[in-house]
């Protein structure tokens, strides 16, 4: 077996009692005047049931079955278990293909690693570990934790036995938490209820895989890490190595980069073959390289390319069901990394920092791949999904760029997820891309902030774009039937929104633009504005259009065909936003919120996710704020949420003029979010404009949407921001249904910076 056996006990729910004190530890009882009970228990014994005794019916049966808690030894000794015994050890996975189950209760079989969906259509069997508390029904009041602190645990008792459950690691912790250079650490668990210790585990080792260091090759030559090593082996380095790179040649491998540590590219030789990932026939040399493998797990420490002649620091081709996890990647000549036609992969927390090409790219039909954090800064394109689809990507900070570029593209890319990113000095480019979800995306100080081009049927939701130079919104080049929903646009240099001449039938709601130059230009027909239109302090109009049905009246803004939106007119945003940040930042390395552009070393550290650098320019608006900061430039660091004191986008989401109605816990929600308000996409997804889905709770689709029997957060304002801290500690506000139903509905505590 992998575990040790430990002798288990039971662990009691009443209590024994002798005279009017107990004589053994007990669980949620205290003993009742009248002494003890008066069936047979003497320590460990069968109860049929519960006692029927003088102690007033806390025992209620004979003697001939499990007693619910511990007669003696206290507390109770368990064993920590994997839930899939046939897949244990670290990167085994198993098929999670069951609907009817959860990820805890699905048939032990392996994964082949060929599965189609996304990297939740396997199960890593390695997070997976239950404690089950034999004797005990029920979770209520029980709390577990594991010595290492190295996962998340869930109680669950409907079998009639609490048992908890390994969610999965607990962030930041990682595989590099659990093991040694060369062992793994040894883990243990404690139960408690309240502060009460009640069950604890012996500390062991949970995985049988073989842990070594990581063989040198310091002398410039790449090491295939083969079949020659023990199947499943963890290599770990915990030094700074130089490195002539590996080749990883056998499924299940892990590499981890021990407490931040760095290899360092020094290699000359091809050690890789850009087609195929392998070894076979090399042409380029890469630090680290695998083709045609499944079930990898890569984690921490710093790829380091030295600017040295290569294509990437690290390549993966044909790679499926694998981790990259917490490592930084930098100073490539070519790549930071790329992924070329790999299916059902996870990605998460991601530094990719000053390589010479692109930053984390995804060639070919890559599918189906989980990105999950990412930090950039310094390349020429940060991230590229360059084809393929499945896509979901969520928590991607974008920093300033050398030169003027798209700080993210996405080339013929369909049905992907996106949300919660932000560029600061770059553009969000979308081209001949469809049926995708794009959520909370704040954009400035770019040439073309946000771009549809030649994309249709795409949604875009809770979007603040600003201090662009060119068009803050594009839509053009024949897109046609994407819905935009939450858009904010001020101080951008020629338009907010622009559809070219075949750009047709695209559908607006809850729109706000101002203090740009042109804050509507719309070139194209058969649009739809609905909800609220709000515009003013637009230098030259709020609304241009072309002759012909392009959903608004140029001039005027009055609505035109299908259009039924709600005009409000003079808004200014002068004092809308944070703005520039005048204090220093508590996170970013900088001493100042004001530092010259060539100075600056800490591009994308800073204490919230709406900030970023930018130019210093006059007070705002000003044109001088326009487009990124460069060198020979003061950089200054903006904040993008609203003001608390903000009158215009800030709780102004039901009609646009008045506060929206109180959010009161057990009340009817605000009537902006009642589920008669609702838009429909061009995919046919009914939702609320004002809310959004909460992510990774186990309801709904988890597109960001707020639809049908979701639990969603109340958006009470324009644009990306609608508030922050903990949503579950405002408690729920009473839905009332519509054409969206059964919503349970939170909102975040604070709302304005």
């Amino acid at each position: 077996m992998l575990f040790p056996l430990v002798a288990t006990q039971t662990l009691r729910v009443g209590c024994e009692c002798g005279g009017n004190a107990p004589v053994s530890p007990c669980l949620g009882a205290e003993c009742p005047d009248g002494g003890g009970d008066s069936g047979a228990d003497a320590g460990g014994e069968l109860d049929a049931g519960p006692d029927v005794g003088s102690d007033g019916g806390l025992d209620a049966g004979s003697d001939a079955g499990p007693d619910a808690g511990i007669d003696a030894g206290f507390p109770l000794l368990v064993t920590v278990d994997p839930v899939y015994p046939s897949n244990p050890k670290w990167n085994d996975y198993v098929r999670n293909n069951n609907s009817a189950q959860d990820v805890f209760h699905q048939a032990d079989v392996a994964c082949t690693g060929t599965e189609s969906g996304s990297y939740s259509a396997c199960i890593h069997g390695g997070e997976k570990r239950k404690v089950t508390l034999t004797g005990v029904a029920t979770c209520a009041g029980l709390t577990l934790t594991d010595s290492l602190g190295a996962f998340d645990w869930v109680c669950r008792d409907a079998s009639g036995t609490a048992t908890f459950y390994s969610v999965g690691l607990k962030g930041p912790a990682g595989l590099k938490d659990l093991v040694d250079a060369a062992s793994w650490k040894p883990d243990s668990v404690t139960v408690r209820s309240g502060a009460a210790l009640i069950a604890s585990s012996a500390p062991a080792t949970w995985w049988s895989n073989n842990v070594q260091p990581l063989p040198s090759n310091s002398a410039a030559t790449a090491v295939v890490l083969d079949g020659a090593y023990l199947p499943g082996t963890i290599f770990t380095a915990s030094t700074d190595q130089s490195t002539g790179g590996y080749n990883l040649a056998a499924d299940r491998l892990g590499l981890v980069l021990l407490s931040g540590h760095k290899l360092t590219f020094n290699g000359t030789a091809n050690t890789c073959n850009s087609a195929s990932g392998t070894a076979i026939a090399p042409d380029q040399p890469r630090m680290i390289c695998a083709g045609n493998r499944k079930f990898l797990w890569l984690e921490g420490g710093v790829l380091d390319g030295a600017f040295t002649a290569q294509g990437s620091n690290l390549l993966l081709v044909s790679v499926n069901f694998s981790v990259l996890t917490g490592l930084t990647s930098q100073r490539s000549q070519g790549y930071g990394i790329e992924l070329a036609s790999c299916a059902g992969n996870r990605l998460s927390q991601l530094t990719i920092l000053d390589n010479a090409s692109n930053g984390l790219v995804f060639d070919g039909a890559s599918l189906n791949n989980t990105l999950l954090g990412l930090t950039a800064a310094g390349n020429r394109v940060a991230l590229w999904l360059n084809g393929g689809s499945g896509y979901l990507v969520r928590d991607v900070y974008l920093g300033a760029n050398p030169t003027i570029q798209n700080n993210f593209e996405a080339d013929n890319v369909t049905g992907s997820v996106l949300s919660r990113m932000l560029s600061a000095g770059g553009n969000f480019l979308f081209s001949n891309s469809s049926q995708n979800v794009i959520t909370h995306v704040t954009a400035f100080n770019c040439f073309n902030c946000l771009e549809l081009g030649t994309s249709s049927s795409n949604t875009v939701a809770f979007v603040t774009v600003a201090n662009d130079i060119n068009d803050a919104i594009d839509i053009v080049n024949g897109s046609t039937h994407n819905t935009v929903v939450q858009a904010v646009g001020v101080n951008n240099q020629d338009i907010a929104i622009w559809g070219t001449p075949s750009s047709d039938n695209n559908s607006f709601a809850q729109l706000a633009s101002a203090n740009s130059g042109v804050g509507l230009d719309i070139y194209s027909f058969g649009n739809v504005f609905s909800g609220n239109l709000l515009v003013g302090s637009n230098s030259s109009v709020d609304c241009n259009a072309a002759a012909g049905d392009g959903g608004l009246v140029s001039g005027s803004c009055a609505n035109q065909g299908a259009s039924s939106a709600t005009l409000v007119t003079g808004i200014d945003l002068t004092n809308s936003f944070v703005a520039k940040v005048t204090a220093d930042d508590a996170v970013n390395v900088e001493s100042s919120s004001l530092v010259p552009y060539d100075n600056i070393v800490d591009w994308t550290g800073f204490a919230n996710r709406y900030r970023g650098w930018g130019k210093e320019g006059g007070a705002f608006p000003n044109t001088n704020h326009r487009d990124a900061c460069a060198s020979g430039q003061t950089c200054r660091i903006w904040d993008w949420r609203l003001r608390a004191t903000d009158t215009m986008l800030l709780n102004r989401s039901g009609d646009g003029v008045n506060p929206n109605g109180a959010f009161v816990a057990g009340s009817p929600c605000p009537s902006a979010v009642a589920g008669t308000v609702t838009m429909t996409d061009f995919q046919g997804r009914t939702f609320l404009p004002n809310a959004f889905e909460v992510l990774d709770d186990g309801l709904g689709d988890d597109d960001g949407l707020c639809e049908s029997a979701e639990a969603c957060i109340y958006a009470p304002n324009y644009g990306d921001y609608q508030g922050e801290g903990d949503y579950r500690t405002s408690g729920t506000c009473t839905f009332q249904d519509g054409a969206v139903a059964g919503v349970t509905m939170y909102r975040f505590p604070l709302n304005g910076g």
